[in-house]
């Protein structure tokens, strides 16, 4: 599918139970560096995703360091493989979900059934080929995990939630919260 000048990809993820659908703009990825990017910025209107920048708030992501860019063969190979590019950054996925802007990671919040021992649950991650990025103590089995084999958190997400022992496994996005909603929170 086509918006505007940008190839959008529909793609889902479990959450909890539910499938998640998202539109994944095939055209950008966002990085985040202390030393800025070399490659070539994109701006909502060389997108002509104008309708978007009034949905969406894409200048927050600015005001906090991110560029969006056209994807490279490099940066095609850093997102894929999880390396670090040479400007010290990290490269993220752009989606669009219910009109709001989310930037994609690499990392999973995943919660395996409380009767599952510390043994069974490590033995899990590691044939599933995650790394533990931390246990998280507000829910037993609750875990951060990052795949070894970069593989997508999207599909990873749908793949895990199928298993017996996995309560849900989710992909972690990074998006804009609004003041009012951090407001309401307190």
């Amino acid at each position: 599918m086509k918006m505007n000048s940008v190839d959008v990809m529909n793609r889902a993820y479990c959450a909890g139970n539910a499938r998640i659908e998202v539109d994944e703009l095939a055209d950008v990825l966002a990085i985040r560096s202390s030393r800025g990017s070399s490659e070539k910025t994109v701006t909502v209107a060389m997108l002509g995703l104008d309708e978007i920048a009034a949905r969406v708030d894409w200048k927050a992501f600015e005001k906090a360091g991110w560029v969006f860019v056209s994807p490279t063969a490099e940066l095609w190979q850093a997102l894929n493989s999880g390396t670090p590019i040479p400007e010290d950054g990290t490269v993220h996925r752009v989606y669009l979900r219910a009109g709001r802007l989310l930037l994609g990671t690499d990392r999973l919040t995943i919660r395996f059934l409380d009767e599952l021992v510390d043994d069974e649950v490590r033995e899990a991650l590691d044939g599933a080929g995650l790394d533990v990025v931390r246990q998280m103590k507000f829910a037993p089995n609750l875990f951060e995990v990052k795949s070894r084999e970069g593989v997508d958190p999207l599909d990873l997400s749908v793949r895990l939630s199928s298993h017996d022992n996995i309560v849900y496994a989710e992909p972690q996005f990074l998006e804009q919260i609004s003041s009012r909603a951090v407001s309401q929170m307190r």
